[in-house]
């Protein structure tokens, strides 16, 4: 009993004294509740809607008896007034609304070319379906509040009950292939960017070889440089065979710039080979790299990023913690270009924020590299 007792207290000083390992099986479990718990939510909330033609309605406080319905929920806010549907489009491949609402009525100047126009007049939702989810639920949710507000009642018998049409954009057929394709890039990067350069790099301290490396008269950024080209190789022929193969077996559109999206993918490939250095200098163990990055960058990815769950349904304070995840700017970035087809205009702030990320983290990773082990 005295010797189980002692072999006990031993491993007990063991788990003490490693204070990383220690801090990271108490904070995992306690955070994957917190961010499943908050994080996670299929429900369309807090959308932002857009109110198009009131100046032509022939009953404007009926329009605005409607933003009233709309803006009364929890799901949905009416954020923005225009006069033509095109206004309204161009704000939502800019990311700025998730619908419209309009009235058919001919007298709003609208694109004669566009697909949707063929339901005529009456009531019409266009929804931003890249989130095939999302934009289902969010117009199931305004077809249920026009029609309520449309029903007759005992001071307008005159109205009629409504169905209105709803119109899905960018993803009509609602293929999930189009939301996850751009996001399982963004991940898969990460995790052989980030997750397997400093495990592989830590590896090296752990066996002896970077001792070797490090006392050579070869310069530390030379061989920071030899230890993630490869790496680079890898993720850039992944992204060719995951372009390829979304392309030709998905059929997952490239419907905007190709150039763009080159680029965007080079420069977070960049950034995942920079956060995975900074890890390998930050930990001496492999266990410890792998746990660090599983718990500093694959959930939240997963969770976080807009890969699989609405940013928009997260409650705020974690919404302004997603700004500082780099694969929801090239999740955004690569749906904006793949889905809607935009170009360069559109996603200039999401690469003026990753070369930012790039330029903090090189710094940091440089500044916490050790010449000696």
């Amino acid at each position: 009993m005295n010797e189980i007792k002692a072999f006990i207290r031993k491993e007990l000083f063991h788990i003490l004294r490693d204070r990383r390992t220690l801090l990271i099986v108490i904070l995992l479990p306690i955070v994957q509740v917190l961010l499943f718990g908050f994080a996670i939510s299929v429900e369309v909330q807090h959308m932002r809607i857009a109110m198009v033609g009131k100046e032509f309605a022939d009953d404007q406080s009926l329009f605005e008896k409607l933003a009233q319905d709309i803006d009364a929920t929890d799901a949905c806010d009416v954020t923005a007034y225009y006069t033509t549907v095109e206004e309204a489009i161009d704000a939502m491949q800019r990311g700025e609304i998730d619908a419209a609402i309009r009235n058919g009525s001919p007298a709003i100047p609208i694109n004669p070319q566009s697909t949707w126009q063929a339901a005529g007049q009456g009531w019409q939702i266009l929804t931003d379906a890249t989130n095939p989810t999302t934009g289902t639920n969010l117009g199931y949710l305004l077809q249920g509040i026009i029609s309520q507000r449309m029903m007759p009642n005992e001071t307008t018998t005159h109205r009629a009950s409504v169905s209105p049409n709803s119109h899905l954009l960018f993803n009509p057929q609602l293929i999930s292939a189009y939301n996850f394709v751009p996001g399982v890039m963004g991940l898969v990067f990460i995790m052989i960017g980030a997750l397997v350069t400093s495990v592989s790099i830590v590896r090296e301290k752990e066996i002896g070889t970077m001792e070797l490396l490090l006392v050579s008269p070869v310069k530390p950024w030379i061989i920071i440089l030899s230890k993630m080209l490869p790496y680079f190789i890898i993720c850039s022929v992944d992204f060719i065979a995951l372009l390829i193969v979304s392309k030709t077996i998905l059929h997952v559109p490239i419907a905007g710039s190709l150039s763009a999206i080159i680029v965007m993918s080079i420069l977070y490939i960049i950034l995942a080979l920079v956060i995975g250095l900074v890890i390998s200098n930050k930990t001496k163990t492999q266990f410890q790299a792998m746990m660090i990055s599983i718990l500093g960058l694959m959930l939240p990815v997963i969770i976080l990023s807009g890969l699989i769950f609405p940013i928009a349904n997260m409650p705020t304070v974690l919404q302004y913690v997603t700004h500082v995840i780099p694969t929801k700017w090239y999740i955004d970035g690569l749906r904006k270009l793949m889905i809607q087809g935009l170009g360069w205009a559109s996603v200039w702030h999401d690469i003026a924020i990753l070369c930012a990320m790039i330029t903090f983290f090189s710094i940091l990773a440089f500044k916490t590299f050790k010449n000696r082990l």
